[in-house]
């Protein structure tokens, strides 16, 4: 007996080592770099180049990705045996342990980034990819603080507006304000190839048209061109939200305000305004894109989705008039934007009435998220 003893005891040292090399076995890691692609977006080509159906050299995107989940919370460790599951099961632990917060660029028509990372050695292992567009415009700040944070990543995207003033043009910024858009992949595979991204778009656009449904020529009263001075979309809108990528976005109460000038035509026929003939229609400002956050928590009163706002037309009705009338719509309350829809504000002259109807572009309306279900409430 004594002597089993003091073998068992000579054996212990041996033992413990080999339980600390299996436990201590670094991650074994293939030799397939992660790559990106990104997939087509569907958007109306003759929209502004800000509402991007393509993506343009030095274009670049952040990304997160997820597989090993830690093994517990207080134990940062990856757990290796979590690689095989999916996103639903690991997320409440998961850390972005494959990317954090990487910038990847549009180069020489291929997706780069630096320090290019590999894929985890088992075929079998699952990836989830979380991504915003875009990432070099200091309009997305991260607000999920993975020192103590689990689960997918929460961004604020903000409008890049400074300006109070109700009086102040919007103009100047027309093309600051970014199409931003985000992607969600879950449960990739690294032996399907590139990791794919489809993105979504997550702002409301706007454009804006005239049409004249009154007959050409003719000596009749409903036989008459107009005259479109100017078209101005004024307001306060809304300018910032949290999107958390579990599916759900938060929206501030932050705002900024002023004047969009869709069109001037103050230039045009002796200052009377662009011409529209009978039966003719008008893409005012070239189809003139605004981008803007529709709040889906404000639903109700006068500031209701896109903020407290205001379309106004100065036009002249017929050759003979000799002064303009200034017409001024609010939100028709049956137009309730959403985001990533493409809408046209069409001002129809039918007779000597002006009817104003938002309806979704359908030439223009964006993808809402293809194969990857992104959904956002």
């Amino acid at each position: 007996m004594k002597q089993l003893y003091i073998s068992v005891l000579a054996l212990l040292p041996l033992l413990v080592s080999c339980h600390q090399e299996e436990t201590q076995k670094p991650i074994e890691w293939s030799d397939t770099d992660i790559t990106f692609t990104t997939r087509g977006i569907e958007v109306d080509t003759e929209s502004r180049g800000g509402n991007i159906d393509r993506f343009s050299e030095g274009d670049a995107f952040g990304v997160y990705g997820f597989c090993l989940s830690r093994k517990n919370p207080t134990d940062a460790s990856p757990d290796e045996s979590t690689g095989a599951n999916e996103w639903a099961l690991k997320r409440s632990l998961a850390k972005p342990d494959v990317f954090d917060n990487e910038t990847v660029t549009l180069t020489n028509g291929e997706w780069k980034y630096n320090n290019p990372k590999k894929w985890y050695n088992p075929a079998n292992y699952l990836y989830s990819f979380f991504a915003y567009y875009p990432a070099n415009k200091g309009v997305f700040t991260v607000t999920s603080d993975y020192t103590a944070y689990f689960g997918a990543p929460k961004l604020k995207f903000s409008i890049p507006i400074t300006e109070t003033n109700m009086d102040a043009s919007l103009d100047p910024y027309y093309e600051s304000i970014p199409d931003a858009m985000v992607a969600q992949e879950l449960d990739l595979l690294r032996g399907n190839g590139n990791a794919a991204l489809n993105f979504r778009h997550m702002l409301t656009g706007l454009n804006f048209q005239v049409n004249n449904y009154n007959e050409s020529g003719g000596t009749d009263g409903n036989s008459k061109p107009v005259y479109i001075q100017s078209i101005k979309f004024k307001g306060t809108f809304y300018k910032s939200m949290e999107i958390n990528f579990d599916g759900t976005t938060e929206y501030g109460n932050d705002t900024f305000s002023g004047t969009h000038t869709i069109l001037d035509g103050s230039n045009e026929n002796n200052g009377k305004g662009v011409k529209v003939e009978g039966h003719g229609s008008l893409a005012a400002g070239n189809k003139k894109t605004i981008l803007m956050i529709s709040n889906l928590n404000h639903n109700t009163g006068e500031d209701a989705y896109l903020g407290k706002t205001e379309l106004s037309i100065t036009y002249y009705f017929g050759d003979e008039v000799n002064s303009p009338t200034t017409k001024t719509f609010s939100r028709p309350a049956n137009f309730l934007p959403r985001g990533g829809t493409v809408y046209t504000a069409h001002l129809n002259f039918i007779g000597d009435a002006l009817v104003l109807q938002c309806m979704p572009d359908n030439s223009g309306v964006w993808d809402e998220g293809g194969e990857n279900d992104l959904e956002f409430n």
